[in-house]
């Protein structure tokens, strides 16, 4: 692996890591917002339908809406969902042991069945930190895309602390 005159500390790590996961709290939001868009649901019956659905599932049904629509932005959402549910990473990131060289860091997948070896994903400082940056570009363009303001995303986000759901 060529060097990139990047060097990998655990401070550019956990400061890459740390703005990848503030970049998918994000993502998440979109999609939560986005499907109480296209199913024209108040912020908090959203936020209950959505609090118990996995990442996975509510991409799958927005794109599913989004597609049935007739939204002048639909190309750009499903674009940027798609990139974000397939090549993000995300859950390489989370479930992958990880080891920081001084020119590299690889995420270890681990395997969930049989006796193979983890696969290894290595990424020089500078892949890693474009990486993080092409999650924030996809999110940014997802959020422009279903169209939430500032403004209508805090009045959503606000919301979702009045959801009470029964035991």
């Amino acid at each position: 692996m060529a060097k990139t005159g990047l060097t990998i500390t655990e401070d550019v790590f956990h400061y890459a890591l740390g703005a990848f996961y503030s970049g998918w709290s994000a993502v998440e939001a979109f999609v939560d917002f986005g499907l109480g868009k296209f199913l024209k649901l108040p912020h908090d019956e959203t936020h209950l339908l959505t609090s118990v659905m996995e990442f996975s599932r509510k991409a799958t049904v927005l794109r599913g809406l989004v597609i049935k629509s007739k939204d002048s932005q639909k190309e750009k959402i499903i674009i940027a969902l798609n990139w974000l549910q397939n090549e993000s990473n995300r859950n390489l990131f989370a479930h992958s042991t990880v080891q920081i060289y001084e020119d590299k860091i690889v995420f270890f997948e681990r395997q969930r069945q049989g006796r193979s070896r983890p696969k290894q994903h290595p990424y020089t400082a500078k892949e890693f930190l474009e990486h993080v940056r092409s999650v924030a570009l996809h999110s940014l363009e997802l959020s422009e895309g279903l169209g939430s303001s500032d403004e209508e995303l805090e009045k959503f986000l606000d919301a979702a602390s009045s959801v009470k759901r029964s035991s």
